[in-house]
């Protein structure tokens, strides 16, 4: 697979002496769909890791991205929280610190429909944030208001 999608990062130079990218654009869509046919399901996020590569070094929009469900986009913003929750501790003033964890807590939580998205979100945070050493009474509470 990695040599089909070198072939193809190799094709799109050449692909800019079309007249446009109306013309570009389509027959990457069609190279793109069929490499993705090809692909098994383990290899799919690598496969997709290098063709948002490849459109972004051919100086392309992404024409196809993959397809993330609600609860996978909220999962993957809880782990960008738990990434860089150590040094946001470490290095920015508590004011900082908590307009920034709230405000991704609340911009997790909104990426799933559902009432009870809010207490799911915090209780992932809270556990993170007792994993990092932080106590209970400095954790997010409960309540309407608390996120």
């Amino acid at each position: 697979m990695d040599k089909q999608l070198d072939a193809l990062a190799a094709s799109l130079p050449a692909g800019a002496g079309y007249p446009g990218p109306a013309l570009r654009e389509p027959l990457l869509v069609v190279r793109i769909h069929e490499l993705l046919a090809q692909t098994a399901p383990e290899d799919s996020d690598h496969v997709w890791d290098r063709l948002r590569d490849i459109q972004q070094e051919a100086g392309l929009m992404p024409l196809l991205t993959k397809p993330v469900g609600e609860r996978e986009m909220q999962e993957t913003m809880l782990r960008e929280v738990q990434r860089h929750l150590p040094r946001m501790l470490k290095e920015s003033s508590p004011e900082e610190f908590w307009r920034w964890l709230v405000g991704e807590a609340e911009s997790a939580a909104a990426q799933v429909s559902g009432d009870d998205q809010g207490r799911y979100v915090r209780d992932r945070i809270n556990e993170m944030l007792e994993a990092a050493g932080v106590t209970r009474r400095y954790q997010i509470g409960s309540g309407p208001n608390r996120m």
